[in-house]
């Protein structure tokens, strides 16, 4: 047996794997069935057998080779992961879970496009251990998929439903709001058809223009418009309204599901959990002390194909985060949680700090009751958790000359180790 490290040379700088929480598991499956949508910024290709056999033995081989710690939630995103064969998820997924220490009760999760759900697949996908699948059904209005060029129709969404509703999975559907030329109506329509569908979960994500995709160049040459700040902000909270009057808490500024079917993998992000990462574009997390690592692989199975092959490390880009940015990825994930963050969790993830004087640089926000402070737990009032990307920018302002004050004693004091600086910027896998 050969070790490509790809993870286990990260893995050595932190604490042994064996007395770490348990982890989760991202699996990116890069193909798609016929052209990429428009408004993408994931790497994804065209599907063929003769790419996903490479892609998934280069998968496998992957993992045999690579220490990982115990798994309790496995995630397969893409890309659109039913696009493979029944016999070739199948096969991605079971022999995962009997390479990989998976946990026995553990969340699975598969991404599936409603076009890409047959009777065939679904009974893999059961048959492997999946028991929850998440729909990207994006819209129930003909005039918005046509936008968002989906291959799917409305009618494939409840058909789509209707086979995966014959098994146990939790179910959850994906929604995008903020379309080009979608009104607010238009909106509320799609968000009530998916209510009255009743899945265990709903993502309802704002559409972004993702720099190099053609919705980028269309915005770019004018030849679509967003909908506007007002507009975005208007459906938000209709959704948010409407979500919570169905019994859809929200527990992640777009993440709503039913009581207890929160998704536990995506928790594992916005927690600062570790995870651990397989297949082209996926990357991963390995938390400390005494560092706190990100990692990524190359965004093309090519390359990653090669450099696995050849035994050599499939690393695209390594990031240690030192304290400051440790501190902005706090503040950016911890609150778009709706319960946000408690001094406890301070402690556990920047052990450097004194969590009193880092909750008192957010006083301003909390005079102005962007944030609430309550029993010692820091959150952003519901009503403002649209514009939490301005906060949470303020938040990092505010507490960023505590944190060089703490970096600057650190280094008097010859504690502060040196790290490896890197601009890749991280995008976290996965959807809902």
């Amino acid at each position: 047996m050969w070790d490509i490290s790809s993870t286990d040379s990260v893995f050595r700088e932190s604490e042994k794997l064996s007395d770490s929480p348990k982890y989760g598991c991202y699996v990116h499956v890069p193909f798609c069935a016929g052209e990429k949508c428009p408004y993408c910024g994931f790497y994804s290709i065209r599907y063929s057998p003769e790419s996903a056999t490479e892609y998934i033995e280069t998968v496998l081989q992957h993992a045999r080779s690579t220490e990982v710690p115990v798994i309790d939630t496995l995630y397969f995103g893409g890309g659109t992961p039913t696009s493979l064969s029944p016999e070739a998820i199948s096969r991605l997924i079971t022999k995962l879970k009997s390479i990989l220490p998976v946990e026995d009760n553990s969340e699975i999760t598969v991404e599936a496009n409603p076009e890409t759900v047959d009777n065939e697949t679904t009974e893999a996908l059961f048959e492997a251990g999946v028991n929850r699948v998440s729909l990207g059904a994006q819209s129930f209005r003909p005039a918005q998929l046509k936008t968002l060029g989906r291959r799917h129709d409305i009618d494939k969404i409840y058909e789509a439903y209707e086979i995966l509703h014959k098994y146990p999975f939790s179910l959850s559907f994906d929604l995008i709001f903020g379309i080009p030329r979608q009104s607010v109506r238009d909106w509320e329509i799609s968000l009530d058809k998916a209510i009255e569908l009743g899945p265990d979960h709903i993502s309802i994500y704002c559409l972004s223009f993702e720099s190099g995709t053609p919705f980028a160049d269309a915005l770019r040459m004018g030849a679509i418009y967003p909908v506007g700040d007002d507009v975005e902000r208007e459906m938000y909270d209709l959704a948010s309204s409407r979500l919570t009057v169905a019994d859809y808490g929200r527990y992640e500024i777009s993440n709503f599901a039913k009581p207890k079917c929160e998704s536990r993998h995506n928790l594992k992000y916005w927690t600062g959990a570790g995870y651990i990462a397989f297949g082209p574009a996926a990357h991963g997390y390995i938390p400390g002390p005494p560092n706190w690592t990100r990692y990524a692989f190359p965004s093309n199975l090519e390359e990653y194909t090669l450099l696995i092959n050849s035994g050599r490390e499939p690393l695209a880009a390594v990031e240690k985060l030192d304290l400051q940015k440790r501190s902005a990825e706090f503040l950016m994930l911890r609150l778009r949680l709706d319960h946000g963050f408690s001094e406890e969790e301070i402690t556990a993830h920047l052990p450097e700090l004194e969590p009193a004087e880092y909750i008192a640089a957010l006083q301003p926000l909390i005079d102005d009751n962007k944030i609430l402070l309550e029993a010692g737990q820091v959150r952003i009032a519901p009503r403002d958790m649209f514009i939490s990307d301005a906060i949470i920018f303020r938040a990092v302002e505010l507490t960023d000359p505590y944190i060089k004050e703490i970096v600057t004693k650190r280094k008097s004091a010859g504690s502060e180790t040196s790290m490896l600086e890197y601009s890749t910027r991280f995008r976290f896998p996965g959807g809902s």
